[in-house]
């Protein structure tokens, strides 16, 4: 998360106007944000650990498809959403589920680790 995050703040210092530069740290920001989504589920409990997975597959998926200039009948801007929504969200849902979490037992906390 923290390489995605890296690259979000890549692609705020440099917009599509500085070409190459920006899509380097685009991929960065969206593959890292897809990666980390899929591997948040070791940390959370279903069915909330289920929707990181599915989140994070779309992410990756989308920017395949978006890399190849596959857009499967939607526009670009279309398909750049269908990459950054679902990181968004399995970054938001995430951070909220950690915060209800609140203080966990001694077991919860071995049986995450």
């Amino acid at each position: 998360m923290m390489l995605s995050a890296a690259g979000v703040m890549g692609v705020a210092l440099f917009p599509e106007t500085t070409g190459s530069l920006h899509t380097i740290v685009s991929f960065i920001a969206f593959f890292f944000g897809g990666i980390g989504a899929v591997l948040s589920f070791r940390s959370a409990r279903p069915p909330i650990s289920y929707l990181f997975v599915v989140l994070g597959v779309v992410t990756l998926v989308s920017l395949a498809l978006y890399a190849t200039d596959t857009y499967l009948g939607l526009g670009q801007g279309e398909m750049e959403r269908l990459v950054a929504y679902p990181t968004l969200l399995a970054t938001l849902s995430f951070g909220a589920y950690l915060t209800g979490r609140g203080e966990e037992s001694e077991v919860d906390r071995e049986s995450i680790s």
